[in-house]
């Protein structure tokens, strides 16, 4: 079993990210950006990715207090963690579509964040089917990063949209 530290930091680490973005979002209130409904938007799904990415540490260990097998424990957590995921990121991926693109030096963010959901979902499903071995909990792992990423930049997407300065378009 992994530490059971590295999980909690990963917890705590998304509960951090989504305190700061409630910060941001009480000051977004009192300074109102060009796109109110665009902003919410990347805030709830943000939000919702940490929340997820919290509950998804804590089933290893939650799973590991009945002393059950690595290869069990690991394949059981990734298949929680895609139960949450998948109808997520279906939901998410509905409310999103019709929200602009937001562009860094070319790269489409949506996208970028569309394909961390997808890969940490494959990284699940190898897991699950036991395609990766005796690597299960560092699979589990990557799939959490991923998560915690996309959580990320959506913060940073939020932040920016927030605090530009109104001459910006």
């Amino acid at each position: 079993m992994i530490e059971r530290d590295v999980l909690f930091t990963l917890a705590e680490l998304a509960v951090a990210l989504a305190g700061f973005s409630a910060i941001i979002g009480v000051l977004s209130t009192q300074k109102r950006s060009s796109d109110v409904r665009v902003n919410s938007l990347r805030l709830q799904v943000m939000l919702e990715t940490c929340f997820m990415v919290v509950a998804a540490s804590l089933i290893p260990v939650l799973l590991d207090q009945f002393n059950t097998a690595p290869g069990v424990l690991w394949r059981a957590a990734a298949v929680a963690f895609l139960c949450m995921a998948i109808p997520y990121e279906f939901v998410a991926r509905n409310r999103t579509k019709d929200m602009p693109n937001m562009t860094l030096t070319k790269m489409n963010i949506n996208t970028v964040n569309w394909g961390l959901s997808i890969t940490a979902d494959l990284v699940l499903v190898a897991i699950v089917f036991g395609l990766v071995g005796a690597y299960s909990e560092a699979f589990y792992l990557v799939a959490l990063l991923l998560q915690l990423t996309l959580s990320g930049i959506l913060f940073v997407q939020f932040a920016a949209e927030t605090f530009k300065h109104p001459d910006q378009t």
